[in-house]
């Protein structure tokens, strides 16, 4: 009872910041998920890699934006309620009937990582106990699979350190994520050694299907195409992650 009322709370909070802001700026209101390098706030101000790519799709397409960083359950709950226009992510396949999807932004590629082995094969992960971020969906297949343990984590930093204390098998999640978070952690990114696929997914803008604003949708839906053909979040990745990172990815 006191989580419901807590909810409730912070819902009725943002809602009230929510109408106040439009009501004195006009601008959309755009929700990203608060996950470094892809959205953060640095000195109290919204930045990261999907951020740069929503200033760069406001002034594309010529909508005006305010970006607020929250939680990634947030956002989605916020999405769903109608207090935000949109966001950058993928449904979970529970949810997806709740938004329309508007625009492709970036492909993610989600992998499940080992310390110190290479993973060969799908039938290694079966009676293992693999770390998964708190409500990602990484493919049916794995999601739905009974027979590997899956705990939730909070992060990608904590995963590294469950890993490091064999308090974990193996970390799934997206590739480029826990490998820039094995290089903040000062280990070898070749210490974690061949990497086993699970899927690619694709996020994108995803409207609240209660949103007032969708006039702004065919406008936004261009931008953000031009945007992806043209490689920008690729030409920001290189300035949020570390070379060898990205080289890392690469030669897999």
């Amino acid at each position: 009872m006191a989580l419901i009322v807590k909810v409730a709370v912070v819902l009725s909070v943002f809602l009230f910041n929510y109408n106040q802001v439009r009501a004195e700026t006009g601008n959309l209101s755009v929700l990203q998920f608060d996950f470094e390098p892809w959205g953060y706030l640095e000195d109290g101000k919204p930045t990261g890699v999907f951020v740069e790519f929503l200033e760069a799709l406001s002034k594309e397409s010529g909508v005006p934006i305010d970006i607020k960083i929250v939680p990634y359950a947030r956002m989605r709950a916020l999405l769903q309620k109608g207090l935000s226009d949109f966001a950058i992510f993928s449904p979970n396949g529970l949810d997806e009937n709740e938004y329309i999807s508007v625009a492709p932004v970036y492909k993610i590629k989600f992998v499940v990582v080992a310390r110190g082995r290479d993973l060969t094969a799908y039938e290694q992960l079966i009676g293992e106990t693999v770390g998964v971020p708190r409500g990602a969906r990484l493919g049916h297949r794995f999601d739905d699979d009974t027979r590997i343990v899956k705990r939730q984590i909070t992060n990608y930093k904590q995963g590294i350190k469950l890993l490091r204390h064999n308090r974990l098998t193996y970390l799934a999640g997206s590739e480029l994520t826990i490998l820039n978070e094995v290089w903040k952690s000062k280990l070898p990114l070749r210490q974690f050694g061949k990497r086993l696929k699970l899927n690619y997914i694709v996020t994108a803008i995803q409207f609240s299907k209660l949103s007032e604003n969708k006039w702004a949708i065919p406008e936004i839906s261009k931008a953000a195409k031009r945007l992806f053909s043209e490689g920008f979040i690729e030409n920001s990745i290189k300035k949020h992650f570390p070379e060898e990172v990205i080289d890392e990815v690469r030669s897999f």
